[in-house]
């Protein structure tokens, strides 16, 4: 501004209102020669430093420029400090600003020779070559002011002003280098693009304008016309081919410079389509981190996602992992931050957004962190996302990567939210079914405990060592009964223990009319079966085909394994036989008329635990009594 003003309006004279806004002018620029190059230095060694910067570092570094700023200030005000006036400060502050801008390129160089230089690291963005440059001028400036470095000619006032232009562009370099740095972390390609299109079009319309100089002249010639016209027209024409023009070039420049955008845009629109048909948190988690992860060309990443039904618990999703792993003990570590603040972290600086505490930042850039985004739920945090650096060389994350995670992080919530529904959904059917077979049971055991006493109550009268033993045998069904308990299976052994204690009490009742015989194999004893379900079938055989016969009957139990790993129960009665199956030669499934509280709670019994209609079947006929088949299939649906 300074140089414009005297280019514009010449030389202030003194005691006008120019000429005080002039010296305000030189002021301020004194003032930033010797702010700025102290803030880049302590940048750099902060930086290189990787933490906090030491007192004693900071009062080094504060030293130089603070006394420069005090001799300036009170020149300023008194006009002089002894024999130095103003401009006499005008050579040590260009030599100490080359000095601290040199010093903070050497710093950078070493530190993108010996560190890892990290893509979104604020030297990196400088390079070892702009570096170099750097301490090159720096060294160059600063021997030149002092006149330590011999020049050809003579210092006039020419080259002293180009000295201090040169030494000002050289403080705009890192400005002009980091600047470059912030904005590939920010929107770029669309500055790109509309800088594209603007240079081109402009351009281009500025060599149209002047190849058409000639072709004007030629058409006042031609036509007569005035020339002030034929320019006008000419510039409208111009005019709207630059407004065409520009539009068709920005939208082929925005699809040439945003493939990858994109790309990235349509993969992440076909992840948020594909939430919807997860039915399981763990193949939601790992295809979500295996999506984000290629979308955003991590290097490694892991998802921490709450396990449904049980939030103390979690679900780990990786994407190329990286030593030192980001563990389930690390994640809980910083969990509870991110639920207190569940905002972006952010590795750079100027792209974080949370206010992690010190320790747990180095605890996460220890474990290659570059970003975290947690799975937010109406303003909570319910899981957390973990990318690590790019996997493109000098890649970095940038503000629209942000906002893209930020945005298919609440969808991810949502679909998280409907797998916990889903999950509570299976818990209450599945509650829901096992208070029906409870309530089942309880109708099954005071049916055959009833019959039972019955059965005593005849007996007393007329055998009471016979009752005797038959009350022992009831005694040692309750507890039998009291140590299933609620269980809905037990072994097939103890399930027809169970039945010969229930048949000695009503051999009792009916003495030699009533002949009995078990047969099981060996390696079926263990097999599951529901509770009560064949004592029940030889309950309903007893009461309703034996009881009704008059002479002697049979009842026969025999339990054998099947090709298919099925066990098949077959309880076979000389009884009446039920009249509804008579002339039926295969076996029936169907439950039918005579199916009474028994028969129908094992029926659904076995329909709820095995989800199948053919389990139970029955067939029949006046000769030979009936025979009823129980079929166990090899795995279970609730134990």
């Amino acid at each position: 501004m300074r140089l414009l003003s005297v280019e514009l309006f010449g030389a202030p004279n003194a005691d006008t209102t120019y000429d005080s806004i002039f010296q305000f002018l030189t002021y301020t620029g004194l003032t930033g020669w010797v702010g700025f190059p102290l803030l880049l230095l302590r940048r750099v060694v902060k930086e290189t430093y990787d933490r906090s910067l030491p007192r004693w570092v900071d009062g080094l570094l504060l030293l130089t420029p603070s006394l420069l700023m005090a001799a300036f200030i009170y020149t300023a005000v008194f006009g002089h400090l002894g024999p130095i006036i103003l401009d006499g400060l005008l050579i040590p502050i260009v030599f100490y600003a080359a000095c601290y801008v040199g010093a903070a390129a050497f710093l950078a160089f070493l530190s993108n020779i010996w560190k890892e230089a990290a893509a979104d690291n604020f030297l990196s963005t400088w390079g070892r070559t702009g570096s170099l440059l750097m301490l090159t001028i720096s060294i160059i400036t600063a021997l030149a002011v002092q006149g330590w470095l011999p020049l050809p000619g003579e210092i006039d006032a020419s080259l002293s002003a180009w000295l201090i232009v040169g030494a000002q562009l050289l403080a705009i370099v890192p400005v002009t280098l980091t600047t470059l740095g912030t904005l590939r972390l920010g929107k770029v390609d669309d500055v790109l693009t509309r800088a594209f299109v603007y240079v081109l079009v402009l351009g281009t319309l500025f060599i149209a304008f002047i190849g058409g100089l000639g072709l004007i002249d030629i058409v006042v010639e031609a036509t007569g016309a005035s020339r002030g016209v034929v320019e006008g027209l000419y510039v409208v024409l111009l005019l709207i081919l630059f407004e065409r023009g520009a539009r068709r070039l920005r939208l082929f420049a925005s699809t040439f410079f945003s493939s990858d955008r994109n790309d990235v845009r349509l993969r992440l629109g076909r992840f948020q389509h594909a939430l919807t048909e997860f039915v399981d948190t763990e193949a939601l988690g790992n295809h979500a981190v295996v999506e984000l992860g290629e979308a955003f060309k991590a290097s490694s990443a892991v998802l921490f996602l709450p396990r449904p039904g049980d939030e103390s618990r979690w679900v780990t999703a990786r994407y190329n992992p990286e030593p030192p792993y980001f563990t389930e003990q690390v994640f809980k570590t910083v969990w509870p931050h991110f639920q207190k603040d569940p905002t972006i972290w952010a590795q750079n600086p100027e792209l974080n957004k949370n206010s992690l505490p010190r320790e747990i930042s180095l605890l996460m850039q220890e474990h290659r962190s570059k970003l975290a985004i947690p799975i937010r739920r109406e303003g909570q945090a319910n899981g957390l996302l973990i990318l690590g650096r790019k996997s493109t060389r000098r890649g970095a994350y940038n503000l629209e990567d942000l906002e893209r995670l930020w945005a298919i992080s609440g969808p991810l919530a949502l679909a998280v939210d409907r797998l916990a529904l889903i999950e509570r959904e299976r818990e209450l059917a599945a509650e829901n079914t096992r208070a029906k077979l409870e309530a089942l049971r309880a109708q099954i055991n005071p049916h055959f405990l009833f019959n039972a006493l019955n059965t005593i109550l005849a007996l007393i009268a007329e055998t009471p060592e016979q009752a005797e033993r038959v009350v022992e045998d009831l005694a040692s069904i309750f507890r039998r009964t009291l140590q299933i308990g609620s269980k809905a299976f037990v072994d097939l052994s103890d399930e027809l223990a169970l039945v010969e204690r229930y048949l000695r009490i009503e051999k009792a009742r009916f003495g030699d009319r009533l002949r009995t015989e078990i047969h099981i194999e060996p390696a079926v004893q263990s097999f599951p079966v529901p509770a009560f379900a064949i004592q029940t079938i030889v309950e309903n055989a007893v009461k309703h085909g034996l009881e009704k016969k008059r002479n002697t009957g049979r009842l026969t139990i025999t339990c054998k394994a099947s090709d298919n790993g099925e066990v098949i129960v077959l309880v076979e009665d000389s009884g009446v036989g039920i009249p509804e199956l008579f002339g039926k030669l295969e076996f029936t499934t169907k439950p039918g008329s005579f199916f009474g509280i028994g028969l129908g709670n094992v029926s659904a019994r076995m329909e709820r635990l095995y989800d199948r209609h053919d389990l139970l079947q029955m067939r029949s006929n006046a000769e030979t009594g009936t025979v009823v088949k129980l079929i166990l299939p090899p795995a279970t649906v609730h134990s």
